[in-house]
């Protein structure tokens, strides 16, 4: 089902690149990754109520792009068809996750329109993302954060630079991040600074 689902996406692609016998294997360990992603959270689903998510659902669909990208990416980082896994993600998740960027397990993108994870980050499991949020690095050349596991950014949150934020923190809605923030606290405001504990 979810290789007759990858024959719709890429439909949708203009002289798509997409050739089954060679993109295959990257589609089920997508859709494997992405499994595990949603389990994660919510561990009581079936994998039929999991492919109905990614189908029906903007968010989880451009979580199941990545997973795919990524694993392609490993494997050959010119496939022309990353871009266009980047574009059907712009397009129909309305956010842009590069595919160098290692995630952990449990992803999750809640809304997700307009939010972008740049190339040179590093996130921990537990990960979860609100809508309008944007990681990256603050110079051309330069470094993104190293996020640790189970961290949460609020809608519209920042976090640019090169440095580290623990395990177990939130980051409240519209705060800015650009320096190291210790485990287990909450940050907010712009620039963030630490309210708890």
């Amino acid at each position: 089902m979810i290789l007759a689902f990858a024959d719709f996406l890429f439909a949708k692609s203009f002289r798509s690149t997409y050739t089954p016998d060679i993109h295959a294997t990257f589609i089920l360990k997508g859709f494997q990754k992405t499994q595990a992603d949603i389990l994660y959270h919510y561990p009581e689903l079936t994998e039929a109520q999991i492919l109905l998510k990614i189908v029906h659902s903007s968010a989880y669909l451009a979580v199941f792009l990545y997973r795919v990208g990524n694993a392609l990416f490993q494997q050959n980082a010119k496939d022309p068809l990353l871009s266009e896994l980047h574009g059907l993600m712009r397009e129909m998740g309305g956010c842009e996750i590069y595919y160098s960027v290692n995630i952990g397990v449990g992803l999750e993108i809640r809304h997700g329109l307009g939010t972008v994870i740049g190339s040179r980050c590093e996130i921990g499991e537990g990960f979860v993302i609100h809508q309008n949020c944007t990681i990256g690095h603050k110079h051309k050349f330069g470094n993104g954060p190293i996020i640790g596991k189970n961290v949460e950014m609020g809608v519209g949150s920042k976090i640019l630079g090169a440095f580290s934020i623990g395990d177990n923190v939130i980051i409240g809605a519209n705060s800015l991040v650009m320096q190291n923030i210790p485990a287990n606290t909450i940050a907010v405001g712009s620039p963030a600074k630490i309210i708890y504990p």
